[in-house]
């Protein structure tokens, strides 16, 4: 019979026809998953260090990968250097990151390898990696 009083966190979305609020539990799972992510990813772009996020592809758009990729990537939002390290299974991410930058993974009798591509024989710097990567060239695919 005791009431308590607890702050519950909503959101105010705007637009042109005005604003409204939203409990944060009636949001959809790709806000939730990406105010989750921005509670590792802010932090270290503010003080440096490393964010490693398991499956940073999970319930987020399409189009919120490359910014949060790009926060990384240039130094007017990243002035102290800090880091990412994540996986993930949309392969469009190929088309954002440089050879060096990309470990694959294969698993096989349970068993894991991985590998960078820069290590991997004829792969150039111009090439489509995610080309290459669709049609089976560079390994790491599934065998479904």
């Amino acid at each position: 019979g005791e009431e308590l009083e607890f702050d519950f966190p909503f959101a105010i979305h705007k637009c042109e026809k005005g604003e409204f609020t939203l409990p944060f539990f009636e949001e959809s799972s790709g806000t939730k998953a990406l105010f989750v992510m921005l509670r590792r990813v802010l932090p270290v772009l503010q003080y440096g260090g490393v964010a490693i996020l398991d499956e940073i592809d999970n319930d987020l758009h399409p189009h919120m990968l490359p910014v949060i990729l790009n926060w990384f990537k240039h130094k007017e939002t990243n002035q102290h250097n800090a880091q990412l390290i994540f996986t993930c299974h949309t392969p469009e991410v190929l088309n954002i990151l440089k050879k060096h930058q990309v470990y694959l993974v294969e698993k096989e009798c349970l068993e894991s390898d991985a590998w960078r591509l820069d290590e991997m024989v004829g792969i150039r710097a111009d090439d489509n990696l995610y080309a290459k990567y669709q049609a089976g060239a560079l390994g790491a695919v599934p065998n479904v």
